[in-house]
């Protein structure tokens, strides 16, 4: 690889929530406390929400770190569960986790004369 390029990699846990009907503003608090928490956590690159275009859809939510132990950390810290928990009554399926590894490269620009 030459000296114009960069590798990075990154993982990410890819969450899908399926939410009870009539249960999106609460879920919406939900996110807004959980996110922060993963925040704190060793190795935390941010987090994207795909909310859903139609009611009755699923929430997908990607939360990336920059390795995969930093993101099992989270994944499988007593924080995460506790917060899990606390949202299970307003999901209709259980927590949907898997994580992903992403490599990213960035080639040089080539300028034509």
């Amino acid at each position: 690889m030459s000296p114009s390029q960069t590798h990075k990699q990154h993982d990410t846990l890819v969450i899908t929530h399926k939410i009870a009907p009539a249960s999106e503003a609460q879920y919406e608090a939900w996110l807004n406390k959980i996110m922060p928490q993963a925040s704190t956590f060793p190795g935390h690159l941010g987090v994207n929400v795909i909310r859903p275009s139609r009611s009755g859809d699923a929430y997908t939510i990607l939360v990336r770190f920059d390795t995969l132990e930093n993101l099992n950390a989270w994944h499988n810290s007593d924080l995460r569960k506790q917060l899990v928990a606390e949202v299970s009554p307003l999901l209709l399926q259980n927590d949907n986790t898997e994580a992903v590894s992403y490599t990213h490269l960035t080639l040089p620009t080539i300028c034509s004369v």
